[in-house]
């Protein structure tokens, strides 16, 4: 039989923030002197020690998090990265490279209208997976 190790909260909390600030794309040390901590507060925190409940506190001041319970979550899915975000952004280039550069008229009219219909899609589909998330509850 396994022995499956199960995870403290505080090693959650120092995955999760781990997770959160690689996918942001920010340094350790911006981290911890915009949210106001020492270095080695800090590097407690993503050792899962320390004051767990203050320091996430704090984070959470830093990056407007409004949950209080955001990096408390065993399943805990990160914010795009910003690779992620500009793979989502070269789509609305490809799409407009599908027009003529100097288009004027019915095909600017075209692409415009594409890009809002694009927009409404993407709109829809964040609010099914929020409805989604809320069912899941």
């Amino acid at each position: 039989m396994e022995h499956v190790k199960t995870m403290t909260i505080e090693e959650v909390v120092a995955r999760n923030v781990k997770s959160y600030v690689q996918a942001i794309d920010k340094t350790n040390k911006w981290v911890y002197e915009k949210a106001g901590m020492s270095k080695q507060t800090y590097y407690n925190l993503l050792a899962g020690k320390g004051e767990v409940t203050r320091n996430v506190e704090k984070l959470n001041r830093l990056f407007r998090i409004q949950d209080p319970m955001y990096f408390y979550q065993a399943d805990f899915v990160p914010p795009l990265s910003v690779e992620e975000i500009e793979k989502t952004s070269n789509l609305q280039q490809l799409a407009a490279a599908n027009y003529h550069v100097g288009s004027t008229g019915s095909e600017a009219r075209q692409l415009q209208h594409t890009f809002k219909t694009l927009d409404e899609v993407i709109d829809l589909l964040d609010t099914l997976h929020t409805v989604a998330e809320v069912n899941e509850l």
